[in-house]
Parts: C-alpha cells; structure tokens; sequence
C-alpha cells in the first residue's frame, strides 16, 4: 500500500512540474536557445501560435565524422516548424540535457540557434495552423530514454498529430 501511495504522489508530482521547459540546449550543447530571454507574456504567444509547416529533421552528432550513415546512435533529430505570425522558424527537440529532471525534455529553439549546416529532411508536412506549438511539444513527451523515448521517436510522435 505505501508503495502505491508513494509511486502516485510521485506521479503526480512529476505532472505537476512536468510542464514544456523554455529554455534548452541542444544535444551537443552548442546550440543555445534564446528563449531564456523571453518573458512569460512572450512564451505564452508562442506557445499559443499555429504551426502552419513542419520539417522532420536529422543530423549528425557533433564530432561524427561527416558522411558517416545516420542511425539512431550518432545522428539528433528534431523538428523545424513555421509558425503563424512570425518570420522566425523554430526547432521542436528533446535530447538527455535539457531542462531539470522532472521537467520535459523536450524543448523549443529558434532555428538562429541551429547548427545550420548537415541538416536532413526526412519528411515534410502541412499542418495549416491545425495544432499549436504547445500541442508539438507535449506530443514530443516528457522523459527521455535512450530507447522508446529519444529525439527520433520524439520527432516521429510530433509528425503524427
């Protein structure tokens, strides 16, 4: 009984701050996000806008030597969306690093913040404002494990909405 008792107040406390950070880095941690300094009337316009395009995108790790084949192990994806409103183009991920540890992982960043180059479109969609970025970055899902829940399946789960 105390066992069940402790793993539901552990549950719920993992809801309860389990709300999409906004600040990150990405999986190399080269990439910072300007988002820290945004405020929170800011944050809550960009979570609100639609998503009109989104991009699944894949590269290599830092420090993979370039033309290596991309797999699971050396590549980092994410996805690169156009948003509603706004010039900017921003990059939904989540990576091991990002955030606290009972916070998401998965994270937003302008795309100024992008490695820009040896990036890979695995797969395009329209989505015509039909989700939010909010709506992208719970369906990226919180903790991350290396195996069922990385950046490649979260950037799978983004696509499917």
């Amino acid at each position: 009984m105390l066992r069940s008792v402790c793993a539901l107040v552990l549950t719920l406390l993992l809801c309860a701050l389990g709300s999409a950070p906004v600040t990150g880095q990405d999986a190399d941690s080269e990439e910072n996000t300007v988002l820290q300094d945004m405020t929170i009337a800011e944050l809550r316009v960009l979570y609100a806008r639609r998503v009109l395009t989104a991009e699944r995108v894949q590269r290599l790790k830092q420090g993979v030597k370039p033309g290596t084949k991309m797999w699971y192990g050396n590549s980092h994806s994410g996805v690169r969306v156009t948003l509603e409103g706004t010039p900017h183009q921003y990059l939904i991920h989540k990576g091991p690093k990002y955030s606290g540890w009972f916070h998401h992982k998965t994270v937003i960043t302008d795309t100024r913040n992008m490695r820009q180059t040896g990036w890979t479109v695995k797969e395009t969609r329209d989505f015509g404002g039909s989700v939010t970025v909010n709506d992208m970055i719970r369906a990226g899902g919180g903790f991350y494990l290396l195996l069922g829940a990385n950046c490649h399946d979260a950037a799978k789960a983004i696509m499917r909405l």
